[in-house]
């Protein structure tokens, strides 16, 4: 059986762009649920059923944007965080195609008419 090697200690980067992760997946939405708790009797909002369309625009939306945080983990070096931007500018992969894959539609209406 092989022996599993100790990689070391953590660096204090690697701490911090965990922390700083952890603050935008975990800690934020947290507080964004009980805000939305404690605020329901002043917000109303009309509740849209989602179909087949709007999965379908969602899915797209999810590969989109895991391939480019794919691009920008094994292209960049780096992770797609202001905090912590990627070693090298990537122009690989779906970042040869648009600039921003996260942000799809705001890209795509930015040369519509007013």
């Amino acid at each position: 059986m092989e022996e599993i090697k100790n990689p070391g200690p953590v660096s204090d980067n690697t701490r911090k762009k965990i922390l700083y992760g952890l603050l935008f997946v975990a800690v934020l939405p947290f507080l964004l649920v009980i805000w939305a708790e404690r605020t329901d009797w002043i917000i109303s909002l009309l509740v849209i059923e989602i179909s087949y369309p709007g999965y379908i625009l969602a899915s797209c939306g999810i590969l989109l944007m895991l391939a480019g945080i794919h691009n920008l983990l094994f292209f960049g070096k780096g992770l797609p965080m202001n905090a912590f931007p990627p070693e090298q500018y990537v122009k690989k992969g779906i970042y040869s195609v648009m600039k921003h894959p996260e942000l799809i539609f705001p890209d795509q209406t930015e040369d519509l008419p007013d």
